[in-house]
């Protein structure tokens, strides 16, 4: 999905491009954790060449996967993405983040 306020209804590179471009100009110090996404319920982080889903509360344990099979991937859904992008319509109940109903001070919204 497109991030909050930009209005568009299909399927967005974002959240993708994101994490990349994070991955890719994060530090390498080694043993040190880089906070690269972090959602409701998850972060993701990256610890020396892997990624890490972690659960902010404590809902299921760390999952660890190499960088060097991950970007690939997320590369290839990236291209997916561009491809189908225009012809997948997200319908307005599934957003998650529409901007809030504009209301004057007295509304009673």
């Amino acid at each position: 999905m497109a991030p909050h306020g930009d209005g568009a209804s299909g399927l967005s590179t974002y959240w993708v491009d994101l994490l990349l471009s994070r991955l890719e100009h994060s530090g390498r110090e080694a043993g040190v954790e880089a906070l690269m996404l972090s959602g409701n319920a998850t972060e993701l982080i990256k610890l020396d060449d892997t990624l890490v889903a972690r659960a902010i509360y404590d809902t299921f344990g760390d999952e660890t996967v190499p960088l060097a099979r991950l970007i690939p991937l997320f590369r290839e859904w990236r291209e997916l993405i561009l491809a189908r992008g225009g012809a997948f319509d997200i319908p307005q109940t599934y957003r998650r983040n529409p901007y809030p109903m504009a209301a004057g001070p007295s509304s009673n919204v």
